[in-house]
């Protein structure tokens, strides 16, 4: 099957044909259809209110559950580590310097510098500056900000 996405223009210059795609349908929860892309966007137009290029993908949908004419999630993976460290985006943090994260030691926060690698809309990947069991802070809606010193308890 022939899946057509658009892809802002900023993500453009990261697409390559015979990248791996996935495509999940709300229809059908916990599905996802593996395919790759067949042709990257070759011009970029303005498209309601987002400069998007137009590409092409092709799907394995031998069981003809994925329906024509449907609104799908693609995700388009441009890159790909295994056996790596990730942590959820919402606890990186970001100043002049270097990312950075609140991890709980004794009772307290302490900002750790980190280096970072892949990320997506909701896991980065931390290359270093924590170990595996390491715990870090979110901060909770309506809560004071985070601090360097902070006492803290840990919610499981």
């Amino acid at each position: 099957m022939q899946v057509r996405i658009f892809v802002d223009e900023p993500d453009v210059g990261r697409l390559a044909p015979q990248q791996k795609v996935e495509v999940t349908w709300d229809a059908l929860p916990g599905r996802i259809w593996n395919g790759s892309l067949s042709t990257v966007p070759s011009t970029v137009k303005l498209r309601v209110s987002r400069n998007v290029g137009e590409a092409i993908c092709i799907l394995d949908n031998r069981d003809l559950r994925l329906l024509p004419n449907v609104n799908v999630g693609v995700t388009v993976v441009t890159a790909e580590h295994s056996g790596v460290l990730t942590l959820q985006r919402e606890a990186l943090r970001v100043d002049d310097t270097k990312p950075y994260v609140y991890q709980v030691v004794d009772g307290h926060l302490r900002r750790r510098e980190v280096d970072i690698s892949l990320q997506n809309l909701t896991r980065v990947e931390i290359t270093s500056g924590l170990t595996e069991n390491s715990v870090v802070a979110l901060s909770a809606d309506g809560s004071k900000p985070l601090s360097d010193g902070a006492a803290v308890k840990v919610v499981p």
